[in-house]
């Protein structure tokens, strides 16, 4: 297997993006798995890998967990989530309730079968710091937030050295503005390849946008924090030899 090593973005400070390849999503509902395409790119960049069999309307982190490892049966990742099963709470939400019915008996299936297609799921809430460890490891994530709170907090790169200012410029962000956020639930998923620690921002993956773009972690982690999310994240270990174990 064939893996870019992370680019270092400026030599005195703590940061690194992983070079994950773009992939856009084709329709509303396709985000995770344009997600589970770019990181297809990334463990395997010469494989021919195709997703339309597999497209359900309203995927569920664990419906990418199952396809992730049918597409790459000795990926290593681990599901990371704060509830396992199906919340029943979130039918109460618009994003949630018109599928709900049809997902409710799929998904408590696949969360039941997860064991048996050495799927690893760990009930618990991953930290900044530990999205940021994994970073440093070569490893990738496949993150749930709710898109209206980071609409309009998403910053392009091309280089660091040439785009700071307008980094910093989405700063700017009080803790008013921040309160404010998002106010009906919308899931999105975008993979996790980077950070800088200069300007306190995460570097992400985008499907609906070409490019890489950066966010605010205080954003990052409202968004991924916030109810409906249940904190999902799916972290892809690095194809090497010294990867971490789990």
């Amino acid at each position: 297997m064939f893996l870019c090593p992370p680019v270092q973005m400026e030599p005195n400070s703590r940061s690194v993006v992983i070079p994950v390849p773009i992939v856009k999503q084709k329709y509303d509902y396709d985000c995770g798995y344009a997600c589970l395409s770019m990181i297809s790119r990334w463990l395997e960049p010469s494989a021919k890998v195709s997703l339309q069999s597999m497209l359900v309307k309203s995927p569920w982190t664990i419906d990418l967990c199952f396809d992730l490892r049918k597409l790459h049966p000795t990926c290593r990742f681990v599901y990371s989530t704060a509830f396992v099963g199906v919340r029943e709470d979130y039918e109460a939400l618009d994003f949630y309730k018109d599928e709900m019915s049809e997902d409710r008996e799929r998904v408590s299936l696949l969360f039941q079968q997860a064991e048996a297609h050495q799927i690893h799921i760990k009930q618990r809430i991953l930290s900044t710091d530990e999205l940021k460890a994994h970073i440093d490891m070569g490893n990738v994530c496949i993150v749930l937030v709710d898109s209206n709170i980071t609409a309009g907090y998403h910053s392009r790169i091309d280089k660091v050295e040439s785009t700071s200012e307008k980094i910093l410029s989405s700063l700017v962000l009080s803790a008013a503005k921040l309160a404010s956020l998002g106010s009906n639930y919308a899931g999105h998923y975008v993979v996790l390849c980077g950070y800088h620690d200069g300007l306190d921002v995460a570097i992400i993956r985008n499907p609906s946008f070409d490019g890489l773009f950066s966010m605010p972690w205080a954003v990052f982690d409202k968004a991924r924090h916030a109810f409906g999310t249940d904190d999902d994240v799916i972290v892809v270990y690095a194809p090497s030899d010294d990867a971490p174990k789990r």
